[in-house]
């Protein structure tokens, strides 16, 4: 079933919060793209071939569109999810480094 995934929902560490501000920058980032590869692995389970997604965490929370980036590619790398992706940022000074960072995929 080709169903589209019409909102990437998946949440960041809030890099506002007390606890996460002591988290180091690479295990935050490591975090996001854990939580990122149960969505592809769950998308491609069932079937998703599209996938639309914001700068995660990019917002209220904080992020570096760069961190969040590099988080989805390394999602993407290490899930069985194949298909495409399609960035979907009002702010297009965010697409840049997204685009940049899965330009590198293999896949």
């Amino acid at each position: 079933k080709n169903t589209p995934v019409l909102f990437a929902g998946v949440a960041a560490p809030n890099k506002n919060h007390e606890e996460t501000k002591k988290t180091k920058s690479a295990a935050l980032i490591d975090m996001l793209a854990r939580r990122l590869r149960t969505a592809f692995n769950e998308w491609h389970n069932a079937g998703v071939k599209r996938v639309y997604v914001g700068a995660i965490g990019c917002g209220v929370f904080k992020w570096k569109p760069e961190d969040s980036a590099l988080a989805m590619r390394m999602a993407i790398e290490s899930s069985q999810w194949s298909g495409e992706l399609v960035l979907a940022m009002p702010d297009k000074s965010m697409n840049t480094p997204f685009s940049m960072e899965l330009m590198k995929l293999q896949k």
